[in-house]
């Protein structure tokens, strides 16, 4: 059976989010009304639309008062979808006319609303849902509809009314009953949630998303023990959904498991918790025309079925070559799925379209700084940040390119703008340090810097040890602390043990007054360097010995050879799955 993303954090975007913060493409999927807002692009009331202005209907001497539907402007629209909406309402509005039975007159308002709804037409949508519930109070399918579109308009409210509407009418649907305790949760009521959650479910399906569920309460809760068991459960049964491992990590660390906390924090990823829901499955099967393929495209390229993303998105561009943010996301799934020269000749040709397009200069520079031409990879970012000047993105590589070319002011200055942009873009903040290391900035400075990257990534082995390195060796003593520095490093070495670890842990203990026991630390180091043939490491290494047999520390910006100077190697694969996509069509 397909199945329906789980709605998440924040609250209201069913079907899309789930755990935490939303990932990269996530946030592909929150513009996608944005992108689709010219279907929603101010509804008027017109008097020669019979369903803009409804008179009651009666039926059996009862009088039901009928919503009016707004026309929506579709001038916009591809003419196959403009061509079903239309006639769905015209027919609607002929069964109305007519007065037709009073199920089969629901039925055609309900049909209405799935038509506008399944194509996120979402203003006229609800009171046509609204009408078939009032033409058919026994039915629960319409206020089903209605509770899926309140989550998908974050109106949540209306999301628990209808929900419970579809539970009065009909005590067994349990695929209502899950989304109801899910929008209970994001509502923060968690114990009405938990009553909902706690009754059996025979779906065999939905037990993992219970499981799920309850296992988030539990960690709010406090209860790690249940939090770590419910949602290892989940995962056995979902293992794609790499979102999950983030609460899971949290209930370790609440368990006082912290080496396996980091472990399952190593596995948080983009992957969706899904819902199977046949339901929301029947509405996605009713878009019609480009709209289809521009949703099948997405949910395949969050899916990581890239060769699905491309049959749908390349279909869907043979219908309109002129969508440039199409035509992007579409080279981007021609790259994920391994044909990179298909890749080149779309970003080339969008750029011939639109040569300040943001993305595409700034995917373009990426393949462009792959085959080494790096000013031609500035030219791209340059032009990107010109069109969008705080493209984190741009700033990051351009950026790194500065710094190994030696500019390093302005290398740090387009670091700290890829930093301000994600506080877990931690190689930006501490390649933002080391730039200003490089040129000559205060050390105090570059300490709080470090800081916060480690206060936001604990684990980072890179940040640790640049932030312990410059608290043991600073010339200035407003940025030394050698009782900070000695932990770090002692955590380090714990951890992973190697001779750039134990030369820091020497350092730190040398800074703490301890220098027998530096020595013994850096003679290992020292013959480890000789054992593998780095003998351009003794030089310095002999400073800092002769420095601890003269009980003194050995201070100083560490040198040239040491490996944190060089940046990471370019990784094409990472920003053209993850960056973030503002308008992916």
């Amino acid at each position: 059976m397909p199945s329906t993303p789980v709605h998440g954090m924040p609250p209201g975007r069913a079907a899309f989010d789930s755990v935490t913060a939303p990932a990269p493409f996530i946030w592909a999927l929150r513009a996608l009304l944005a992108a689709l807002a010219v279907l929603l692009a101010a509804p008027a009331l017109s008097a020669a639309d019979p369903l803009s202005q409804p008179q009651p209907v009666e039926y059996a001497g009862q009088a039901i008062r009928l919503e009016p539907i707004p026309v929506p402007d579709l001038s916009e629209v591809e003419p196959e979808v403009r061509e079903t909406l239309e006639k769905q309402r015209a027919d609607t509005a002929e069964a109305l006319e007519k007065r037709v039975s009073r199920r089969l007159l629901a039925k055609a308002f309900g049909k209405l609303g799935e038509a506008y709804h399944a194509h996120h037409v979402y203003i006229p949508a609800e009171p046509a849902y609204v009408n078939a519930s009032r033409l058919d109070p026994d039915s629960p399918r319409w206020p089903y509809f209605l509770g899926y579109l309140g989550e998908q308009t974050t109106q949540l409210e209306k999301s628990v009314q209808a929900y419970r509407r579809v539970l009065e009418l009909d005590p067994g649907n349990e695929h209502a009953r899950l989304r109801l305790a899910l929008v209970l949760l994001e509502l923060n009521r968690d114990q009405e949630a938990a009553e909902l959650l706690q009754r059996p479910f025979h779906d065999e399906a939905l037990q993992p998303l219970v499981d799920y569920a309850l296992g988030r309460i539990a960690l709010k809760q406090h209860r790690f023990g249940e939090a770590a068991e419910r949602l290892e459960r989940f995962l056995a049964a979902q293992p794609n959904a790499s979102r999950a491992y983030y609460p899971l990590a949290m209930a370790y660390r609440g368990l006082g498991e912290t080496d396996k906390a980091r472990t399952v924090l190593a596995r948080f990823g983009d992957g969706r918790v899904r819902i199977p829901d046949p339901m929301v499955d029947y509405l996605d099967g009713l878009m019609r025309g480009g709209l289809a393929r521009l949703h099948q495209g997405l949910v395949a390229l969050l899916e990581r079925r890239y060769d699905d993303a491309v049959e749908a998105w390349g279909q869907a561009l043979k219908l309109n070559p002129d969508n440039v943010a199409l035509r992007v996301s579409y080279a981007r799934a021609l790259f994920l799925a391994g044909d990179d020269d298909a890749a080149r000749k779309q970003l080339a040709e969008a750029l011939r379209r639109d040569p300040d397009h943001p993305l595409a200069n700034f995917l373009m520079g990426l393949l462009v700084q792959a085959d080494g031409d790096l000013d031609g990879a500035l030219a791209h970012y340059r032009r990107a940040i010109a069109a969008e000047p705080n493209h984190a993105g741009a700033h990051y590589f351009k950026g790194l390119i500065e710094y190994r070319r030696g500019q390093y002011a302005q290398a740090a200055e387009d670091l700290a703008v890829a930093a301000r942009a994600s506080v877990r873009n931690h190689t930006a903040r501490l390649y933002q340090a080391l730039a200003l290391l490089r040129a000559g900035a205060d050390h105090a400075r570059v300490r709080r810097l470090l800081e916060e990257a480690h206060e936001t990534e604990p684990d980072n082995l890179l940040v640790t040890y640049a932030l312990a390195r410059l608290l043991a060796t600073s010339p200035d003593p407003e940025a030394r602390d050698g009782r900070k520095a000695l932990a770090l490093a002692q955590a380090l070495v714990d951890k992973q043990p190697s001779p750039p670890h134990e030369e820091l842990l020497a350092m730190a203990l040398a800074e703490n007054g301890r220098y027998d026991e530096a020595l013994e630390h850096q003679a290992r180091v020292m013959a480890a360097a000789l054992g593998i043939g780095r003998f351009d490491l003794l030089p310095e290494l002999q400073r800092c010995l002769d420095a601890y047999k003269e009980k003194r520390p050995c201070r100083g910006l560490w040198p040239e050879n040491d490996p944190i100077w060089q940046p990471p190697p370019l990784n094409l694969k990472g920003p053209f799955r993850d960056y973030p996509t503002p308008e992916p069509y």
